[in-house]
Parts: C-alpha cells; sequence; structure tokens
C-alpha cells in the first residue's frame, strides 16, 4: 500500500489526522477553560479541564484494547464515536464568549483577597522610612548560606 511504503503520502494523511484530531479535544480542553472560567479561578479551572483530559487519555490506553478484545474493532469505534458525540453535545452546552468580555462571561462574583495592614509602627518601617538600611528578612532566599548573591536584593 502507498501510505506504507512511501513518506510523503503517509505524513500528509498522518498530519491531516492529527489536525482533525486535535481540533475539538484541543479547543475544550484548552480555549474554552481560558474563556469560561472566572477570572480569579482561570488558572485553576484550566489545570483541571487539562487534568481530566489527561486522565480520560490515561484510562482510553487500557480500556480501547480491552474494548477491542470484547467488542472487536467496530465495536470499539462505535464506542468512541459515542464519546466523541457526547463530547460535542457537552461543549455546546457552554456560553459562546465570541464578542464578550470575558469578566462578563462569569456569574460567579468574587471578594477581593484582603491583605494584612502594614503596621506604620513597626521598627523595621520606621527604619527604612529614616533612610537606614534595613536587611533582608529572614524568609528571603538571597540571604540563605549557598545562594549566590546579584547584588540586586535589598
Amino acid at each position: 500500500h502507498v501510505l506504507t511504503t512511501t513518506v510523503a503520502p503517509f505524513l500528509g494523511v498522518f498530519g491531516l489526522t492529527y489536525l482533525f484530531v486535535e481540533f475539538g479535544p484541543n479547543t475544550t480542553t484548552f480555549v474554552l477553560p481560558s474563556e469560561l472560567f472566572p477570572t480569579e479561578l482561570r488558572a485553576t479551572g484550566h489545570g483541571i479541564a487539562s487534568g481530566l483530559g489527561k486522565l480520560g487519555a490515561f484510562a482510553g490506553v487500557f480500556l480501547v484494547p480491552t474494548l477491542e478484545t470484547h467488542l472487536g474493532l467496530s465495536g470499539m469505534l462505535l464506542v468512541a464515536a459515542g464519546f466523541a458525540g457526547a463530547g460535542v453535545l457537552l461543549t455546546m452546552l457552554l456560553p459562546e464568549a465570541a464578542g464578550r468580555r470575558l469578566d462578563d462571561l462569569s456569574p460567579v462574583e468574587l471578594q477581593p483577597t484582603r491583605r494584612a495592614p502594614v503596621d506604620p509602627a513597626s521598627a523595621r518601617t520606621k527604619r527604612a522610612a529614616a533612610g537606614e538600611t534595613v536587611p533582608a528578612p529572614a524568609w528571603n532566599i538571597a540571604t540563605r548560606p549557598g545562594v549566590p548573591h546579584t547584588g540586586t536584593a535589598p
């Protein structure tokens, strides 16, 4: 067969197959989460979506050979088509983000993160305000032994 003996046709068919295989899952796993999760939770939501995609790929490695043994090739491909159809239907339930601000897509209202107030009476703050050189705090990595000093740390 020409695809198994000639490199160029194989690469062309492989490239087109890969393009269409990645077109749907890639959009659902990577593009949509970055548009649909609230700004404050975007990284977490993106990580969850990515992790679930990888979990599905991990499970598929073990399930596909078992399905092929029990259902045959055509049965296994029907199961795969069913999952692909379910993925399309679930993706269609997501809101369309085109032409909308990303902040407007989420109904979630999060409270702003509160930071501890700086105590203006602290000795460190007073010394720094007076222009005195204040040593870096103990948690600063630049002050730890064995860490090369670049000269940029306070």
